[in-house]
Order: structure tokens, then sequence, then C-alpha cells
């Protein structure tokens, strides 16, 4: 049999423990089509980690741990479609791609049909919503590094003002002697 295209779902779970506690599955799609007949599909990518919007410090978020195609949230024939499992997917705020892909289609005719797919696992910028802890943090060394240039502003104005007498002032000395009573 003569293999004209590969279209597949890989399945991957996730799980991140330092700041933000998630664990979900996720999973990522890849189609390959050719005019010729093909004895081997070799993929390459990065597989990513994105989001929509930020994610909570508080808990452990296991929203998204169903896996896509389990027993309990097939209902109909429907729900098994490519299209229909892509689309629960794309509608989760944190999902995963493959970024960067590279596919070699190898023509030919052989009895059996390879597929190889090598994933790297990048770095990935997770976005969080501090705590107040982190927010303070930050804000006090903002605070102090603003406070202490505006002082030192403050301060060469005084001295500049008054060493070069840009303002008239008077200098009174109180010569009445305090009365000392016992």
């Amino acid at each position: 049999e003569e293999v004209y295209g590969v279209s597949a779902i890989a399945f991957f779970d996730i799980e991140l423990k330092d700041r933000v506690k998630l664990q979900m599955s996720g999973l990522s799609y890849v189609s390959q089509t050719s005019s010729l007949p093909g004895s081997r599909l070799s993929m390459f990518g990065d597989l990513k980690f994105t989001q929509l919007y930020p994610l909570s410090l508080r808990g452990s978020r296991t929203d998204y741990n169903a896996d896509l195609l389990s027993a309990s949230s097939i209902l109909s024939i429907e729900d098994t479609h490519f299209t229909s499992i892509l689309a629960k997917s794309a509608a989760r705020n944190e999902t995963i791609r493959i970024e960067n892909e590279l596919n070699y289609w190898r023509p030919g005719r052989e009895a059996q049909f390879t597929f190889d797919m090598r994933l790297r696992i990048p770095k990935s910028e997770i976005r969080y919503i501090p705590g107040p802890s982190e927010v303070l943090k930050f804000s006090w060394m903002q605070y102090l590094s603003v406070a202490a240039i505006v002082y030192f502003v403050v301060d060469w104005i005084l001295y500049f003002t008054y060493s070069h007498a840009l303002v008239t002032s008077f200098r009174t000395v109180d010569q009445k002697a305090k009365e000392h009573t016992f």
C-alpha cells in the first residue's frame, strides 16, 4: 500500500513544580502530504508551552489534567475526530505546540512506513500573577532607587541655590537673653 500523507496527534503529560504548580495533558498535531508515495517521514522541532493568560500562584492547577481522549469525554463518534480534539485543545488557556518544524519526506515504496518525530523542549516563559510579597520586594527596591536620586538632586539644588545666593535671605539673631527662673 502506498502512503501519500501522514496526520498524527502526539499526546504529552506536562508538570510544572517551581513557582506555579501545574499538571496537564496536552497534544500537538503533525500533518504532511506529498504527491509522491513515501517510505519515511522524519520530523524535528521544538515543543513550546504557550498560554493566553497568566497563571495564579495559589494552589495547584489541574484543570487540564484529564486526557482529551478519555472514555468519559467521548460522548459520540464526532468527539474522536481530529477537528473535535484539536478544537478542545485550542480552547484551553495553556497549550503546547511544535515550533521550528523541519520535515523530511523520503519518497519510495516499501512494505513498512516509518514515522520518526524528534522534539526538543527548550526553556519556555511562564507568565504568572506575582504574590504580594514579590510585588512588595520589587516595589521597595524601585522606591528606594528613585528616592535616592530625588534626594541627591534636591540636595544639589539647595546647595547651589544657597551657595550662589540666588534667593535673597536675611539672617536674624535673637539678641535677647533668656530669663531663667528658679
